[in-house]
């Protein structure tokens, strides 16, 4: 977990920092990188603190499936979005939620309620396994 400091770090001072987790079916990816969320809104929080930078930025939460063809927007019931590249050729996501949080709480809250809603299945290994692949958005907003 020690490898979050620097990418939050890095995100804090306007750079971005992505985590990537890969692996087979089964493999644990997700309990993995569940362990994350929660340190990375804790040193994102204590950063934004230690820079007196609270009350001047919002970080924005959003949360979303890749489930086969389709992107679902797990902060709107699993409202369908749609991936499109702008015209600098940068994925935006169209029509997703963001929520601004003000505590690494708020975050964990979001994260809390995206996992619920996550696709599932019955896999050999395990009794629950994600369907999809799941991107939680952290963007820091200044102003």
């Amino acid at each position: 977990q020690q490898a979050m400091v620097p990418l939050v770090e890095k995100a804090v001072s306007g750079g971005c920092a992505t985590v990537f987790a890969y692996g087979q079916t089964g493999s644990g990816k997700t309990y993995t990188i569940s362990s994350f969320y929660s340190r990375s809104a804790d040193e994102l929080f204590a950063l934004l603190d230690d820079r007196k930078a609270t009350g001047q930025v919002k970080v924005g939460v959003s949360f979303f499936e890749i489930y086969g063809s389709k992107v679902l927007d797990l902060l709107a019931k699993k409202k369908e979005v749609r991936l499109l590249d702008d015209a600098q050729q940068q994925a935006q996501v169209v029509g997703l939620t963001e929520r601004f949080a003000t505590s690494a709480s708020q975050v964990l809250s979001s994260v809390d309620e995206g996992m619920r809603a996550r696709s599932t299945g019955v896999t050999a290994a395990n009794d629950i396994s994600s369907r999809s692949h799941a991107v939680l958005q952290l963007v820091i907003r200044c102003g």
